[in-house]
């Protein structure tokens, strides 16, 4: 199981009412936390973990299949403030 942290800064909503969410993605390599890469998320469609899995599978981590996929068998996403 990969540990996988991000960060969710919540920012304005657009026109049609959707929030934009940013952050980042890290990963702990050799007891500290290596950023993986940012992500930007649009309220009101796929959740979120579908940005960060992404973020996840263009640094190489194997997601077995992403969002829409079996990624919780070997993905665990952890929120860090």
């Amino acid at each position: 199981m990969i540990k996988i942290y991000y960060t969710a800064k919540e920012g304005r909503r657009n026109a049609y009412g959707h929030t934009i969410i940013k952050g980042n993605v890290y990963k702990v390599e050799n007891n500290e936390l290596a950023c993986l890469g940012e992500y930007k998320h649009q309220s009101g469609g796929a959740g979120i973990e579908h940005s960060i899995l992404t973020v996840c599978a263009q640094a190489g981590i194997n997601t077995k299949g992403g969002y829409y996929g079996s990624w919780r068998e070997v993905i665990e996403l952890e929120n860090i403030a």
